[in-house]
């Protein structure tokens, strides 16, 4: 017979020994000093360098920005039009702009995506002005933003990412912030835009994903969202998110080599998931190569335990199926019957030339009782001991008796 378990598996990612990845990357020639690779199918950072140092993340900030706006504005109609007052334009001459104008009004829809696309200091400062009142007032929210979302290492000093005495954020954080937006569907449709038009007083606005643009020239088109940074202590920033094949990995990079004719830290993204894409394929193998018989008190038959579901592998090109093993490590003390539904009975771990890959908790997923005949041996049990009890009461009784007779008779 067998036990349903439950699965809580992502797909695992599977390298031929520990230190493939590594040895692949350094292959690459990253000009990227810092940087972090996860996996959104494994749930897992594969590699990374220096993703706990707290470094200047420029327009890449712009992610937090955006996403905290949003939320602010989520029951204001966003084809509301808001003034561009002069104050926005201030101390923000050498960032790069949406093109705003003074006086000018826009819809806030549209000034949304002139912060994510031309990456617009005057569009973070307006939708700032419009939701506190002042063009950075916003940081604060931005802050209390980031501290929900877990971005324990990052503090916010303006809208933009422009450089600042005490801004910073680290890559960890920057990933917390890239899965967070995944589940809001407006920002995930600023962010995977290339091109955005919109007219306002006769005055056409063309908005455009440099990176997006150029992956697209350059004949990469598996990058979908993607948003860059630069300032002078940042270099070259990027995070991006690209797919194929129902693989999809994100890519986060800084402090990349400043080169005016191409976007290094694109080249980077390009040369990793041009590997990956290359090098790694999602495989699905059936379940029940977990499967294994156990032995359950107060039953007769063995249980074997399986899985409703089948294992999906993100797997090396050189992978053997043969070098995958699983372990279970069950408490034995769990498994005797009756058993609920949901108990946790022990751990699976799964191998891959000897490297441990994932550790999952096996529960139940179905009442296991006992078999009829140990329900009835309880029940004859029960009733030897009672009767065993009344016999004893009985025969206590009949010598209280017999001591009583003999007493009277002693007169």
């Amino acid at each position: 017979m067998k036990l349903l378990l439950t699965l809580v598996l992502s797909a695992l990612f599977v390298i031929p020994n520990n230190t493939q990845l590594q040895d692949d990357f350094e292959k690459l020639n990253l000009s990227s000093e810092n940087y972090l690779l996860y996996s959104i199918n494994a749930d897992e950072i594969l590699i990374e360098k220096n993703a706990n140092k707290e470094v200047k993340i420029a327009s890449m900030q712009k992610l937090l920005t955006t996403i905290t706006a949003i939320e602010l504005l989520e029951d204001t109609d966003l084809n509301t039009y808001i003034t561009a007052e002069p104050i926005v334009f201030q101390g923000i001459s050498n960032a790069s702009l949406a093109d705003l104008r003074v006086h000018e009004q826009y819809r806030i829809i549209d000034v949304l995506y002139g912060i994510l696309l031309p990456s617009g200091a005057d569009a973070t400062r307006l939708i700032s002005l419009y939701l506190t009142g002042t063009p950075e007032g916003l940081v604060d929210a931005m802050n209390q933003k980031a501290q929900e979302i877990g971005m324990l290492d990052t503090h916010i000093v303006n809208t933009s990412g422009l450089d600042a005495q005490g801004q910073h954020a680290t890559l960890h954080d920057l990933l917390r912030l890239v899965q967070y937006v995944q589940n809001n569907e407006l920002f995930m449709e600023i962010f995977s835009t290339q091109s955005y038009t919109f007219v306002e007083n006769g005055i056409r606005y063309e908005y455009e994903n440099a990176i997006l643009t150029e992956a697209s020239d350059k004949n990469f088109n598996y990058i979908h969202s993607a948003k860059s940074g630069y300032t002078t202590l940042a270099g070259f920033n990027l995070i991006s998110i690209a797919g194929k094949d129902d693989l999809e990995y994100i890519f986060i990079s800084s402090k990349a080599e400043v080169n005016y004719i191409e976007h290094t830290s694109l080249t980077d993204a390009i040369k990793v998931y041009d590997y990956l894409f290359n090098t790694y394929s999602l495989t699905t193998y059936p379940s029940e190569i977990f499967d294994v018989s156990v032995n359950i008190k107060s039953r007769f038959a063995d249980y074997t335990l399986t899985f409703d579901e089948n294992m999906e592998a993100i797997i090396h090109e050189d992978f053997d199926l043969n070098k995958l093993t699983v372990d279970y490590v069950l408490d034995e003390s769990a498994l005797v019957a009756p058993i609920d539904k949901d108990t946790k009975i022990g751990v699976r771990n799964i191998y891959y030339n000897e490297i441990l890959l994932e550790t999952t908790d096996v529960y139940t997923q179905e009442d296991i009782p006992k078999d009829l005949l140990f329900k009835t041996l309880d029940v004859l049990k029960w009733v030897f001991l009672i009767f065993v009890g009344m016999v004893g009461v009985l025969v206590i009784y009949r010598k209280s008796q017999t001591r009583k007779h003999r007493k009277h008779y002693r007169y």
